[in-house]
């Protein structure tokens, strides 16, 4: 089972215009609602491809009232620690430009700290059924900055692998606990390591130099999957070697979730036990058919399956 851990899940409202002018008056030419938040991303798409997953997260409000709703219509299974303050809404504008979505994401409701302590024990009886755990996204106010930290220590001493795609202070102190496997992407890796990652040259000496850095904090045989938009992916490992994967042709709708949808695809191949390069191919056409839908929704399945052979992976030797 695939343990995904949402800490600030969210509505994932997209406003859609002909051109996004800074300054002045936007008219809203349509408006879509759904779900948001990483861990559950990751959920939906496992649960889409016929993996075994569940999501534990927190829930506020009239907010989380609706994410609970989505996850009941989709049929995710979901574990909810109920909070006092009203989870949050994240704004998400598109244009015509093809330029990239802007995004005004707020910092999430205060968590106090009964229902921390309430999620934590959740989260431990949680991690004993999992095979990996995914902590992924943003922490909320009052949370301790390295709780992935708390919960990837928790999650391996339940013997269970632990997926890191977090950014900012969120991935830095989740580097403490030496996960299996950190998905950044390339702005995120350049952030984390200090130096630009832009060519293909670049994003394989990064991911080396991540995996480095993984193996000397503790973990075991990591894996790095560098993510680099329609330029696809590139994947280093410790025992399977280097892979570059290259994105089915698409046309891109949104790429939110596309990430994340990545991350559910390759988990879910490596829970039916399948190796990396495949693992990898269906990252790719999962992410890739996520991208090929509106707003926030998450790839079906039919078209993961359709753009699976799409998906090329070749070994970097």
């Amino acid at each position: 089972m695939i343990l995904t851990i949402t800490l600030n899940p969210s509505i994932d409202r997209t406003l859609y215009l002909e051109k996004l002018v800074p300054y002045d008056t936007n008219r809203v030419l349509s408006v879509e609602e759904d779900a948001g938040g990483k861990g559950l991303n990751v959920s939906r798409i496992v649960q889409n491809s016929r993996g075994q997953t569940k999501a534990l997260i927190f829930l506020g409000g009239a907010t989380g009232q609706f994410i609970a709703k989505v996850l009941t219509n989709e049929c995710v299974p979901f574990q909810k620690v109920l909070i006092h303050n009203e989870s949050r809404i994240n704004i998400s504008i598109e244009d015509a430009t093809g330029n990239p979505p802007t995004s005004v994401n707020p910092i999430g409701p205060e968590i106090f700290p009964e229902e921390w302590e309430e999620f934590c024990e959740q989260y431990k009886e949680a991690c004993k059924g999992a095979s990996w755990v995914v902590l992924s996204g943003s922490v909320p106010q009052a949370i301790p900055r390295n709780a992935y930290a708390i919960l990837g220590k928790w999650a391996k001493e339940a013997d269970a692998k632990v997926a890191l795609d977090a950014d900012g202070d969120a991935l830095t102190f989740g580097l403490e606990c030496g996960p299996d496997l950190i998905k950044p992407n390339q702005f995120e890796a350049a952030r984390w390591l200090g130096h630009p990652v832009e060519t293909f040259e670049d994003a394989v000496k990064a991911s080396h130099e991540m995996l480095e850095r993984l193996t000397k904090l503790g973990s075991k045989n990591p894996i790095c999957l560098l993510s680099r938009g329609k330029d696809g992916a590139i994947l280093t490992s410790k025992d399977q070697g280097d892979f570059h994967g290259t994105s089915p042709g698409i046309v891109s709708q949104s790429t939110v979730g596309a990430g994340d949808s990545m991350v559910g695809g390759f988990l879910c191949s490596l829970q039916r036990g399948e190796d990396l390069s495949t693992a990898l191919q269906w990252g790719l056409a999962s992410g890739a058919a996520t991208a090929t839908t509106d707003g926030t929704k998450i790839g079906p399945i039919h078209v993961i399956e359709l753009l699976f052979s799409e998906a090329n992976v070749k070994s970097l030797g």
